[in-house]
């Protein structure tokens, strides 16, 4: 399914009205669709072709993801019933303000959007102080000096960069590595053949290597 694509790309033909673009994106989505449509995978000696979704591990698989989600999500929340008030997403998580049974109707109603997407929370109450500490802090700006801020467009695309360099670096030095590593938006599919206390003792490694990742 290219509709999402198309739309992304019908917004740039918009912008830049030029023959040369019109072309970029005929290339493209033909690109787009060899790739999505060649999601074959080895499994105890056999070859699958998946048929549905993008195949964890490609490299297309989180761009087109985030293309994806934006254009299914937008159309949901114009529908919604109950709607959120800010609908921030940081790669596929999402930040809700209005109050939790409000958020599992929601929730309820994503999830008989789609066939196979389907939507989860984790609920977390914060207490402030008091409520001027409250009111202060809706109204006030803040700079974020680390990370990319949840809700920019540019966050899941730059995310997925700076991953794939830090991945590659960290696995390059790693002592002992992972038979295999594939990464899918913010979860990673591995193989691991040289045992559990291997394995902790990797994570242990990998983890004390960045400040807040």
């Amino acid at each position: 399914d290219l509709k999402a694509l198309k739309e992304a790309l019908s917004t740039l033909e918009n912008q830049v009205d030029s023959e040369q673009q019109r072309s970029l994106n005929e290339d493209i989505l033909s690109f787009a669709e060899l790739v999505l449509k060649s999601n074959n995978f080895e499994f105890n000696g056999n070859h699958y072709l998946q048929k549905r979704g993008t195949a964890i591990g490609m490299r297309l698989a989180p761009s087109y993801t985030n293309i994806f989600m934006d254009r299914l999500e937008r159309r949901l929340i114009r529908n919604a019933e109950v709607k959120p008030r800010i609908w921030w997403q940081y790669i596929d998580d999402i930040v809700w303000t209005e109050g939790e049974e409000k958020l599992q109707k929601f929730i309820d109603y994503l999830n008989s959007a789609h066939e196979t997407i389907k939507f989860s929370y984790k609920w977390a109450t914060v207490i402030y102080p008091d409520e001027d500490s409250c009111t202060e802090l809706k109204y006030s700006h803040f700079l974020q000096k680390h990370g990319t801020a949840i809700g920019t467009r540019m966050a899941p695309a730059y995310a997925n960069l700076f991953m794939h360099h830090l991945e590659s670096q960290l696995l390059n030095l790693a002592p002992v590595k992972p038979y295999l590593w594939l990464r899918y938006i913010d979860d990673i599919f591995m193989i691991w053949t040289a045992g559990e206390q291997s394995l902790l003792e990797f994570l242990q490694w990998i983890n004390q290597l960045h400040n807040n990742i």
